[in-house]
């Protein structure tokens, strides 16, 4: 696990990885999403949703890559959307 989590390191100041993570913190701020992960901690998160539907979609392919992108990106929003409760 720490080999794994150590490849997450922060090697590209402007990888996408940080580029998520800015653009979280200042959505967070803005109190559109739960702040209760760290930016770089969700962006993480999002990535790994969507690497899973990537392989959701190499293993069966009946629906576009496109259609599963767009589903698991709409799924892991309605999760992180802060609720206001």
């Amino acid at each position: 696990m720490r080999v794994a989590a150590s490849a997450l390191a922060v090697s590209e100041p402007e990888g996408l990885r940080e580029k998520l993570a800015s653009r979280f913190r200042s959505a967070a701020k803005r109190e559109e999403l739960s702040s209760l992960l760290p930016a770089e901690m969700l962006s993480d998160a999002f990535l790994g949703h969507i690497l899973a539907g990537l392989l959701a979609w190499y293993g069966n392919q009946q629906a576009s890559m496109q259609s599963v992108l767009d589903a698991v990106t709409l799924l892991f929003w309605n999760g992180a959307r802060e609720r206001g409760e």
